[in-house]
């Protein structure tokens, strides 16, 4: 009997359900299906793993929810964000309705590979359709965060605990060629201006919860609370930056912006 049970709540994906044979979400049913299917924290693992063990009929159903299924939330977010009445701060605090709640996406989970991937393809599309929309960095930096750099405890949103960021010479040398006045290979970069320190910079970041990139390093977004430098994709001066490091918290790169 328990071993039908673990069947039963350990199954593996009903693919058939939710795309055709080649992996191909073809319909609105099964559409429907594959939104049910992400619903299920178990059930999305077992679609990611397949994939990454070279599924190709779950690869392709992956690479359709990343390119277009949650992309499409955060345009949505971005689009709502942007109607007249919430570039309007006061009412965008107060109302109730500008301010993403992400926790209706808590099914996503930020421990789960499939949960992480899914958020970063909303994080994607959300600042795609926020920066087409012009949308202000700060609002599309705390919309961010809400979603990828927040830890919920309980129902209540709290910081994230302090992770300690390493600072090698190859990290450091790469951050002060790149992307500080007068580097050798600055040119046409994003630029930290002239009074900051990579140190300091470093240790702010690390209060800030960090997310998982496609390529496995880790990346965290930091609101300074002062302009910190120039973004080369704005070109105007910027609280914002990034800062990024491998998965063992070696520092690989920061920069002033959005990754």
């Amino acid at each position: 009997m328990w071993s039908m049970v673990l069947a039963l709540l350990f199954a593996a994906p009903e693919y058939d359900a939710f795309c055709d044979r080649s992996g191909h979400i073809a319909d609105e049913r099964q559409l429907e299906a594959a939104q049910a299917m992400v619903r299920d924290p178990e059930q999305l693992k077992a679609v990611y793993s397949d994939a990454a063990k070279g599924n190709p009929r779950a690869a392709r159903v992956v690479g359709e929810l990343e390119r277009t299924y949650f992309p499409g939330i955060g345009q949505a977010v971005a689009e709502r964000e942007a109607q007249l009445e919430c570039t309007v701060m006061v009412y965008r605090e107060l109302s109730g309705k500008c301010v993403p709640d992400w926790s209706y996406l808590d099914f996503l989970r930020r421990d789960a590979p499939g949960g992480v991937r899914a958020r970063q393809a909303i994080r994607d599309g959300y600042v795609a359709r926020a920066k087409e929309l012009a949308i202000e960095n700060r609002v599309i930096v705390a919309t961010v965060n809400a979603l990828l750099a927040v830890v919920v405890v309980k129902g209540a949103m709290a910081p994230a605990p302090t992770q300690a960021i390493r600072i090698g010479e190859q990290g450091l040398s790469h951050v002060l060629e790149r992307h500080f006045p007068g580097g050798a290979m600055a040119a046409g970069k994003s630029l930290f201006n002239a009074g900051e320190t990579v140190p300091a910079l470093v240790r702010a970041a690390e209060r800030v919860a960090p997310t998982l990139q496609r390529g496995g390093n880790l990346q965290r977004i930091v609101n300074a609370g002062r302009n910190i430098g120039v973004d080369r994709a704005t070109g105007t001066a910027t609280p914002i930056y990034t800062v990024i490091t491998d998965a063992n918290g070696n520092l690989v790169t920061a920069f002033p912006g959005l990754p």
